[in-house]
């Protein structure tokens, strides 16, 4: 121990390396929790916003809209995609595109939130539900993936598996339904 000591009292150098060292990790701890503090206080805020655009009247109508065009096909997905072409090939300044875009934002936009942990899981899946998300299998991907290729003749996307948008979704949608499995 003596001679530990005097190494130290002859190379204090080492004392100062040593005592930097400390401070770097205590340091980069405090940052990382800062981080992390952000970051949920940033979710939650997002999440508060996500909540607001679900809930406008201009989201409700645009669901229901989506929605009513499924049941009416007898909830066939072929059905439904055939029907959206055509809808759009009649009238293509009608507001079903621009309703269908702005579901398909909304839960793009909770998807990659969810999808990068920037919101939490708990409360994406207490405020929607397997049922609440059964849109994203049910009417938008089939619309995304195969409607608007062929509507925009675009076979290129139609050759992709999924985009990445659309990967997130399924995650959201699948996620949800297993804990919706677990609860039964």
């Amino acid at each position: 121990m003596c001679k530990f000591l005097e190494y130290i009292k002859t190379n204090p150098e080492i004392v100062i390396l040593g005592i930097t060292t400390i401070i770097l990790f205590f340091t980069a701890i405090a940052t990382t929790k800062s981080w992390k503090t952000s970051k949920n206080v940033a979710g939650i805020q997002l999440f508060k916003e996500l909540v607001i655009d679900y809930r406008s009247s201009e989201m409700l109508h645009a669901i229901v809209k989506l929605k009513d065009i499924f049941d009416k096909c007898g909830r066939e997905k072929n059905l439904l995609i055939k029907r959206y072409i055509e809808m759009l090939k009649e009238d293509p300044q009608s507001q079903l595109h621009e309703q269908r875009r702005i579901v398909t934002h909304f839960y793009s936009m909770m998807a990659l939130l969810y999808v990068k942990e920037w919101i939490p899981n708990d409360m994406v899946h207490t405020n929607w539900s397997e049922f609440d998300l059964r849109i994203i299998p049910e009417i938008l991907v089939p619309i995304e993936t195969i409607a608007i290729p062929r509507l925009y003749k675009r076979p290129d996307i139609l050759q992709k598996k999924y985009p990445k948008t659309v990967k997130n979704m399924m995650k959201l949608y699948n996620d949800s339904k297993k804990l919706s499995d677990l609860h039964e």
